[in-house]
């Protein structure tokens, strides 16, 4: 082999290299994952797992990192959050009768009132605040878009009258 078939070798070997290399990094900026999307899983399964943020710095500390996410990604994280939780209760209560999950809807109605009703005149304040404030308000008009989108008829049906309640409270704020 010549210099000259040499020096055309390396420069053919030295280009596919340079198109090898630029085409993995290409693939690794389509293909790997988002650092906030990984957050989200993170978080998500946190949320979900019988072990969950359950004393009060880890709560503190998962809803930092929530808070640290872009708005619209918090809430893409509570919707599938919600829905998971939805589902998850729909197996539960799959084989119950009627009247047990209305002995259920009950017992949350009187969960509502309780809780309601220990609520000292700041934490009241600070609630009224918070739906009145637009952010509140976006919340509260999410959270009737995915009650109207994600459960069915029966459902609502039967959930209405927790709903009346929570709403009721909130106005009597």
């Amino acid at each position: 082999m010549d210099s000259l078939s040499r020096v055309r070798l390396l420069r053919r070997l030295g280009l596919a290299f340079t198109v090898t290399a630029m085409a993995a990094l290409l693939a690794y900026s389509v293909f790997r994952p988002d650092p906030e999307e990984q957050e989200v899983a993170r978080l998500k399964g946190l949320a979900l797992s019988e072990s969950g943020p359950r004393d009060e710095s880890a709560r503190r500390e998962f809803h930092a990192a929530v808070e640290r996410l872009s708005p619209a990604t918090r809430k893409k994280l509570a919707r599938e959050i919600i829905r998971e939780q939805l589902h998850r209760m729909r197996e539960q209560t799959r084989d119950w009768s009627m009247a047990q999950k209305q002995e259920q809807v009950d017992k949350m109605i009187a969960q509502v009132r309780e809780n309601f009703a220990k609520l000292d005149d700041e934490q009241r304040a600070a609630i009224r605040t918070d739906f009145q404030s637009a952010e509140g308000k976006a919340r509260l008009r999410d959270s009737f878009d995915f009650y109207y989108a994600e459960f069915t008829a029966e459902e609502r049906n039967l959930l209405d009258p927790l709903v009346c309640e929570i709403l009721g409270h909130l106005d009597a704020l």
